[in-house]
């Protein structure tokens, strides 16, 4: 669901967008977007995510499918190896996810370094990200790459807002709008795998 925030100072902070092309006539920088049309900016900050180098790990033989697959302690398909952060798909919520987050990639590193040690740890870390732009604060908990059912509690004109992403009415993730104690809720909710806390969040 795209979304555009526009802030006192003309910064212009847009979600979803699907930016087409850039240009730059006259030294003033302009994206396309969808509809058609060139907005003029001085500056434009896209995150686009990475996209894993797994090279050497297809070089060695191990499975591949998007970054490199590995089990619940992080060993790739030969169990000598291990694979944590931005490169790694792990189990979670029933399928395969990558995150880019530095602090998943660190909880990864400590769980990895247990499993090296043939320590059992138990991993209930829900990925996250959070992201704040002056007077609004973005938070998201879970994990979807597929959604059928978008969700909107509160107003996001008013910046003020939870939305979540379900599949077949299971909630697979959720995203606030300055309302951090909602989604620190949500988080809990999650380690518990507890749906019906989930939903009463957009209730």
């Amino acid at each position: 669901m795209p979304a555009l925030f526009a802030f006192a100072s003309g910064l212009v902070f847009g979600i979803g967008l699907l930016v087409c092309g850039l240009a730059n006539p006259a030294k003033v920088l302009a994206f396309l977007d969808v509809a058609g049309a060139w907005d003029p900016s001085l500056l434009v900050v896209m995150g686009v995510g990475v996209r894993p180098r797994t090279d050497l790990a297809e070089a060695a033989g191990l499975k591949v499918d998007r970054g490199i697959l590995v089990d619940e302690r992080f060993r790739a398909s030969n169990d000598r190896i291990y694979a944590v952060g931005d490169v790694a798909r792990f189990p979670w919520g029933g399928e395969n996810v990558r995150i880019e987050h530095f602090s998943v990639a660190e909880r990864q590193g400590r769980a990895a370094a247990f499993a090296m040690l043939k320590r059992a740890l138990e991993i209930r870390d829900v990925p996250f990200f959070w992201s704040a732009h002056h007077d609004v604060t973005i938070s998201y908990v879970g994990h979807a790459e597929r959604f059928d059912e978008v969700v909107v509690k509160g107003d996001l004109d008013a910046r003020d807002a939870v939305i979540g992403y379900l599949e077949g009415g299971r909630v697979r993730a959720i995203a606030t709008i300055n309302r951090d104690a909602t989604s620190l809720r949500a988080e809990h909710a999650f380690e518990d795998e507890d749906q019906t806390t989930l939903r009463s969040l957009l209730a």
